[in-house]
């Protein structure tokens, strides 16, 4: 069980916090320009809702984004509320995407590791749901101005293979996002920058 809440349980600091909004802010801009151009933004916004189901959304992905760029030390308050963003949207990732793909099983049974990489995140999150009473919740370590582009290069690139070349639905593309910013960014960053994982 320790080697499986190693690598499945997400390190929340700036950096997957920023990916993590970074992808929100990518999935709702680019729906919402989508049904803008169609002329069904008045008709179809059930997208913008279920991304925007309470203020806490936004004020996550507001500190989030503003955290990545700011040398400011987090405030308590501010961790737990970044802390329940990244709770929430791992566990939409997983919930939803997954839904979607085992409805489509037999075309993307091979997608499917990934919004169980969120499901199973989400689990080890709710198993330590006394995380967001700590203040450790959300590691202290500023990112850098390099990780922050690095890491938006991907996740941007992820994001349009998966949606326009892969016509992947967006639960799909969420989920694989996600997945990629809770569990694997931190991997990447180590390789290509040296980056030193929180202890």
């Amino acid at each position: 069980m320790k080697f499986y809440r190693k690598v499945f349980e997400p390190t929340f600091d700036e950096l997957t916090l920023f990916v993590l909004a970074y992808t929100c802010i990518l999935l709702i801009g680019v729906n919402t320009y989508r049904l803008i151009k169609s002329g069904e933004i008045h008709q179809n916004t059930n997208g913008l809702v279920a991304f925007l189901p309470a203020a806490i959304i936004a004020v996550g992905i507001a500190l989030s984004l503003y955290h990545a760029f700011s040398k400011r030390k987090k405030e308590r308050i501010e961790k737990q509320i970044m802390f329940l963003f990244a709770s929430f949207v791992s566990g939409f990732a997983g919930i939803w995407g997954g839904t979607y793909l085992l409805s489509k099983s037999e075309k993307l049974s091979w997608v499917l590791v990934f919004p169980a990489i969120n499901i199973i995140s989400s689990y080890f999150i709710l198993g330590s749901k006394n995380r967001v009473l700590d203040e450790r919740c959300i590691d202290d370590r500023n990112v850098t101005i390099a990780e922050v582009a690095v890491s938006a290069g991907i996740v941007t690139t992820v994001y349009f293979i998966t949606a326009n070349y892969l016509h992947f639905h967006w639960a799909a593309t969420l989920s694989i996002c996600v997945a990629y910013g809770t569990n694997l960014n931190r991997v990447i960053m180590n390789i290509l920058l040296g980056r030193q994982q929180p202890s």
